[in-house]
């Protein structure tokens, strides 16, 4: 096994969320060449329930609903 620590400073909160899911997106596409990529962080699961849900963000939906009225 390898292992790979990442320390990031000054970073966002949307750059953080990010972040994650593109790098879980890398482990999904390197699953099929039969790499298994584990990622740990503090809210991860949350973090990519939500950058993986198909529903509108509240601020999003927000922002929609300001525009079209």
């Amino acid at each position: 096994m390898k292992q790979v620590t990442l320390k990031v400073n000054n970073i966002n909160t949307g750059q953080w969320s990010t972040l994650l899911l593109e790098l879980n997106l890398i482990a999904k596409a390197w699953r099929s060449s039969g790499v298994n990529i584990e990622l740990q962080a503090p809210s991860l699961k949350r973090i990519l329930e939500a950058g993986q849900s198909n529903k509108p963000q509240a601020s999003s939906s927000r922002l929609k609903k300001d525009t079209f009225m």
